[in-house]
């Protein structure tokens, strides 16, 4: 998925990303702080006039020891009779476990650093909360292409499972 290299498209990619996984069947609330974080890291510090950035989910399953995967990746062969690409997602969830990789990739060349804002900053804190949200991220250059990609991993639950945890409401 491309978004124009702007604060509207890192909502807009943050908005994606959310309803794919709703539609999915899981909650998204850690992957919309992620998400939207590597987007609007891509807009600030990744931007190149006239490049988007580009967003890629993918969804890891194990089920007794059986792996299956969802994917935002685009198939020429995937388009419906609108011209948009649904995303597959053939996976049962059986007392399995999902994992979340997002990455966010721009045509900037400096790789983040994690590194701690001065007080008076009103911004630098980002890859902090990643650092806290995610069980793993990183980023590495492009291959082929020019510029960088983001990438943080996070565990997903399913819906039913996040409304047992809420409780009764």
């Amino acid at each position: 998925m491309s978004f124009t290299s702007s604060p509207k498209g890192a909502r807009l990619a943050r908005r994606l990303v959310v309803g794919r996984l709703e539609g999915w069947g899981y909650g998204a609330d850690t992957a919309a702080l992620l998400v939207g974080e590597l987007a609007a890291n891509a807009v600030a510090h990744g931007h190149v006039p006239g490049r988007e950035f580009r967003v890629r989910i993918a969804v890891l399953v194990t089920n007794d020891g059986r792996s299956a995967l969802a994917s935002s990746d685009r198939q020429s062969d995937d388009r419906n009779d609108a011209g948009s690409t649904p995303l597959r997602h053939e996976v049962l969830r059986v007392g399995g476990s999902a994992t979340l990789r997002i990455e966010v990739s721009d045509a900037g060349t400096e790789h983040p650093n994690l590194h701690k804002a001065s007080e008076g900053e009103e911004s630098g804190r980002g890859l902090f909360l990643i650092d806290a949200l995610a069980t793993a991220w990183g980023s590495h250059d492009r291959s082929p292409g020019i510029g960088k990609t983001v990438w943080a991993e996070c565990v997903l639950r399913p819906v039913d499972a996040v409304a047992s945890a809420l409780g009764p409401q």
